[in-house]
């Protein structure tokens, strides 16, 4: 009777939840189409020169195709992380506002990420999206980017530069009124859009009230869940690094990139979980690893640990002063000294011991690069972070319940393993099978692979959102595509 009770339940949830999703597509539709028309009028002001032709469209042709026009020279992107609103004429892209993940809905949207010209922002929870862009067209070898911002949010873009080198790409900063060449603008404005009440979940009242029925959750476990398994750049299928673990009634989160915050939102429905959030370790500066940071803890209310390089943390406290900050650049200079034939393991690593034990190691990746293992009462967890395969890791993991190892390479990509100092398929299985740990979760997958891991192999390669509950996920590799 409890089971038909629970499928029930399960079966009505899913109910609401898609008549929910489509209330929610046909809302934004409807706001969408409401915003354009309001736009619409004053877009004659906003574009003297450069809508001539346009201005001819609308004489001799109907109304739909000059608002085709228009749509493609306005767009509007919208998540639950945010908004932007993007302009293009010819082929300059001004954005105006950016939000987490950006990139990823900008590329999913078949937008052209090197034409953007000038990005205009205004709070500082933008900063992570633009350092992740300007990375971006940076290695796109874009020459110049302009940045409408004040002198504060300009002063902490500058600290940036420690993790996030522009390099080749010059950063144009404007503080003062823009003045743009390619556009000519009038300041009449015929329609102020004033702000538009929500009608989404937060607005919602509970019309019915169901009787609570008792089921076991599998949440109440430990247990490990792979918000991001990508590397690099964000990607249409994996978001690029950051893993959310449960233990003892409180979370640690190992890596922080882009979009971490909303990744965190989306398998729960709600930043509770970052209340109980008391750890973040981060294993080295590479952007892709920490640029979700300043967005985690901008929510966090409580004092919590950080563990990572001077090169970040240094930054962090500019911004934030409830943290308890672990400086792990030490750790590099012992792995040196450590002798495979002396077997000196032990003064290569470190411990540190709060209601978990943890240890933490060099590993070869880059100047700062970490690896990391916890261990409450019941489990122990480790972490390898981006890394070639390494002693000290091994040791540190050895007899884990759960190893987590990146796997950027197949094995046909050895070399380029060895080039970007990352592991393959392969080497990653060997270093667990060495620690004799019991379960292998494979993560930080190269973006130039597909969704799909067709490769035979003794771990779980993981996706976006995957939930491993310690001591009880069963998972079939062969079958790896059904999970998506």
């Amino acid at each position: 009777m409890k089971r038909i009770t629970k499928d029930k339940e399960l079966e009505e949830n899913k109910r609401k939840e898609i008549e929910f999703e489509e209330k929610t597509s046909k809302f934004l539709q409807e706001k969408r189409k409401e915003m354009e028309a309001r736009i619409f009028e004053s877009i004659d002001q906003m574009f003297n020169n450069t809508l001539v032709e346009i201005k001819t469209y609308k004489k001799f042709y109907n109304i739909k195709e000059y608002v085709n026009i228009f749509k493609s020279i306005i767009k509007y992107i919208a998540s639950t992380s945010g908004c932007s609103i993007i302009i293009t004429i010819d082929t300059f892209t001004y954005i105006f506002g950016l939000f987490e993940g950006f990139q990823r809905y900008y590329i999913e949207k078949g937008l052209t990420i090197k034409s953007i010209y000038t990005i205009f922002i205004t709070k500082k929870e933008e900063i992570s999206s633009l350092c992740g862009l300007f990375l971006t067209l940076r290695d796109m070898g874009k020459s110049h980017l302009n940045i409408v911002c004040n002198k504060d949010l300009q002063f902490i873009i500058s600290k940036t530069y420690f993790f996030c080198q522009p390099n080749s790409l010059k950063l144009n900063f404007i503080s003062n009124l823009y003045i743009d060449r390619n556009i000519i603008v009038s300041n009449n404005f015929k329609i102020e859009i004033k702000d538009i009440k929500g009608r989404l979940l937060d607005y919602m009242e509970n019309d019915i009230k169901l009787n609570t029925i008792y089921i076991i959750n599998d949440n109440i476990f430990e247990n490990i869940n792979t918000n991001r398994t990508g590397c690099a750049i964000p990607s249409k299928y994996r978001n690029v690094s950051g893993i959310l673990l449960s233990l003892q009634n409180k979370f640690i989160l190992l890596d922080c990139g882009e979009d971490t915050i909303n990744q965190i939102y989306r398998i729960s429905g709600s930043y509770k979980i970052i209340d109980k959030l008391d750890l973040i370790f981060i294993s080295h500066s590479h952007a892709d690893h920490c640029l979700g940071i300043i967005n985690v803890l901008i929510k966090v209310k409580n004092q919590i640990k950080v563990m990572g390089p001077s090169i970040v943390l240094n930054f962090l406290k500019i911004l934030f002063n409830n943290l308890t900050l672990i400086y792990t650049d030490e750790l590099k200079l012992i792995e040196k000294n450590y002798d495979i034939n002396k077997k000196n393991e032990k003064d290569c690593i470190k411990i540190f011991k709060f209601d978990y034990y943890v240890e933490i190691c060099g590993c070869l990746h880059n100047v700062d690069s970490c690896s990391i293992s916890i261990k409450d009462e019941n489990y122990k967890i480790s972490y390898s972070g981006d890394s070639r395969p390494s002693p000290l890791f091994c040791y540190i993991s050895k007899n884990a319940d759960v190893m987590i190892h990146e796997c950027t390479f197949d094995d046909e990509n050895k070399a380029n393993a060895y080039k970007t100092l990352h592991s393959t398929l392969k080497e990653a299985e060997n270093i667990f099978t060495l620690s004799q740990s019991k379960k292998l979760l494979l993560t930080h997958f190269s973006q130039r692979f597909p969704k799909k891991f067709d490769q035979k192999t003794i771990g779980i390669p993981c996706y976006d959102f995957y939930l491993h509950v310690i001591g009880k996920s069963e998972y079939d590799s062969c079958n790896f595509v059904n999970y998506f």
